[in-house]
C-alpha cells in the first residue's frame, strides 16, 4: 500500500523504493503520520522499503497472480 516519497506533508503510506535508490526531485522525507489516537511528525528513514514489502509478499504467494500498482511520477 506504500508509494514513493512525495513533496506533500501527509505521509501515512510513504516509503522509499529501495535503499540507495535516487529520490525524485522536490520530495520531502519529513511528514505527518497517524498513529493510534494522534498524529506524529517524523522522517521517512529508509529502514523499511517497498522492496522489502514485495520480498515478504513473494514468500507468501504460492500460485501465479497479477499485481497492479500505481505510483505518482513527479515531472
Amino acid at each position: 500500500m506504500f508509494v514513493p516519497p512525495t513533496p506533500f506533508g501527509i505521509k501515512d503510506t510513504e516509503r522509499i523504493d529501495r535503499r540507495g535508490a535516487p529520490l525524485e526531485k522536490d520530495v520531502t522525507l519529513k511528514g505527518v503520520f497517524s498513529v493510534p489516537d494522534s498524529l506524529v511528525v517524523r522522517f521517512i528513514d529508509g529502514d523499511e522499503t517497498i522492496e522489502q514489502d514485495l520480498q515478504k509478499l513473494e514468500e507468501l504467494i504460492k500460485q501465479p497472480f497479477i499485481l497492479a500498482t500505481h505510483a505518482h511520477r513527479m515531472v
